[in-house]
């Protein structure tokens, strides 16, 4: 069988405990996949170091990995990194890995609409197939409600309110990415999967940002108020 090449690039916190360790590593250890990670640390960084000493993965810092041999033998590419960094990478992705076929994203896929727009349409152009995912959507009260409540919702006739919050863990908040793109994304996606082929029609913004505010570099909190509008001519404020 042959293997696939892939490259995992953001092994922060959450693209090591959620992506690379439990999911892509193992295959790699199979023999499933090749498999390169890669960060801005300079040196493998110690929880890569004993796989890689054993051939498992490659590890490859990010100012050298696009003029690698391993960069032009990649198929499949994991973005798991902040929001502000996401179109950047994908645009060296698209130019440099010419083999590649397909980018796996977690979301957003940049910090701006248009910024994602044009991801999209500069894979589209190369025939680069752009998987977008949302992992909230895969936690177990979600999966409830997309495949038991979605009946339950729809039978309760005209929707006049949807409200939600997302609280950071983190004491600090989200330091690196804007919370709108970052966060409030994940409500409008389920918002979208139970309502499909509808949209979101903002109306207004309150954005603040920490205390310290020198040690952030967007907004950190917001609540934002606006219409849904469904396909049954519905608008749900």
């Amino acid at each position: 069988m042959r293997r696939i090449n892939v490259v995992h690039l953001g092994e922060g916190t959450w693209g090591w405990e959620k992506w690379s360790k439990p999911v892509l590593c193992p295959l790699a250890s199979w023999g499933t996949i090749n498999l390169t990670l890669v960060d801005d640390h300079e040196e493998t960084p110690p929880e890569i170091a004993a796989l890689a000493q054993e051939g498992i993965v490659t590890y490859l810092p990010w100012n050298r990995c696009l003029q690698s041999q391993e960069c032009q033998r990649w198929e499949v590419a994991f973005v798991i990194t902040p929001a502000d960094s996401q179109a950047m990478i994908c645009r060296a992705l698209l130019e440099a890995a010419l083999r590649l076929r397909k980018i796996v994203l977690e979301k957003p896929g940049g910090s701006t609409p248009e910024e994602i727009a044009e991801v999209d349409e500069a894979a589209e152009a190369r025939g680069v197939e752009m998987i977008w995912c949302d992992h909230y959507l895969l936690r177990p009260p979600i999966q409830f409600l997309i495949s038991e409540g979605k009946d339950l919702l729809h039978s309760l006739g005209p929707i006049q309110r949807i409200s939600g919050a997302i609280l950071e863990r983190k004491a600090d908040g989200p330091r690196i990415a804007s919370v709108v793109p970052d966060v409030v994304i994940h409500l409008l996606n389920l918002c979208r999967v139970i309502f499909p082929d509808s949209h979101f029609v903002p109306k207004s913004a309150e954005l603040r940002r920490a205390k310290n505010a020198e040690n952030y570099r967007r907004d950190t909190y917001a609540f934002v108020v606006g219409e849904y509008v469904t396909p049954f001519g519905v608008v749900i404020p």
